[in-house]
């Protein structure tokens, strides 16, 4: 009977385990006091062309179509924040939320999608999707200068914000030393697969456009000073 009752447990466990962290069908109201109550990733699951028409503010492009380019940008995500996402109308965002949920996201959709939001009188940004920096004119601005460190982070990435203070105490104390480039790796997620960035943030340094170190997560400021300064 003990053995049979391990089993079951057993069996339980790993069923909890593979159906993932449960995701959240959200209306439009409550969708909206989720964003302005919380800190969230919002990503915009639809084509760069739906984007360009009318998205929510502060919304990620995030083509849930581009399986490759989906799985990379979701690689620069927190886990520990919930991400909200939303189509045109409804079907793709079960999709993947299913498949966020099974990543180990905490998720929430938006019913109806971006129809239900718009309908229920609701604003809509027009902003221009960032453009996407090409590996080539990241080489170009590593190059530009004789020392340059770049910084692979986000606004809503926890270790990037604890970084913020370290680097501008350190442009403040050896600012003439060097050039600081700030990415936003949760854009440009293409760019931080071409040069190896798996995580936020991520630190570089690169001297006459050769890179000479790196380091993720949480730096002290008297290593960034002796890495410049090497």
């Amino acid at each position: 009977m003990k053995q049979f009752f391990l089993i079951t447990l057993l069996c339980v466990f790993m069923l909890g385990c593979e159906q993932g962290i449960p995701s959240q069908l959200l209306t439009a109201e409550k969708f909206e006091t989720r964003l302005s109550e919380t800190n969230t990733q919002l990503l915009d699951l639809r084509s760069p062309e739906a984007y360009s028409k009318g998205h929510l503010h502060n919304a990620r492009p995030a083509n849930w179509n581009e399986q490759e380019s989906f799985k990379a940008f979701t690689g620069t995500l927190d886990k520990k924040i919930p991400v909200l996402i939303y189509d045109d109308s409804g079907g793709t965002s079960a999709e993947a939320a299913k498949w966020l949920q099974h990543a180990g996201f905490r998720v929430a959709e938006l019913e109806g999608g971006i129809m239900s939001w718009q309908q229920s009188g609701k604003p809509v940004s027009h902003e221009a999707a960032p453009t996407p920096i090409s590996l080539a004119e990241y080489r170009v601005m590593t190059s530009l200068n004789p020392v340059v460190l770049v910084d692979f982070g986000a606004a809503w990435c926890p270790p990037c914000k604890k970084m913020d203070p370290v680097l501008e105490q350190l442009q403040r104390e050896e600012g003439n030393k060097f050039k600081l480039i700030k990415i936003d790796g949760g854009i440009q997620t293409a760019l931080m697969k071409s040069v190896n960035a798996g995580s936020l943030p991520t630190f570089i340094i690169y001297k006459n456009g050769m890179e000479t170190w790196r380091r993720e997560g949480i730096v002290p400021i008297s290593e960034l000073k002796a890495r410049i300064n090497f």
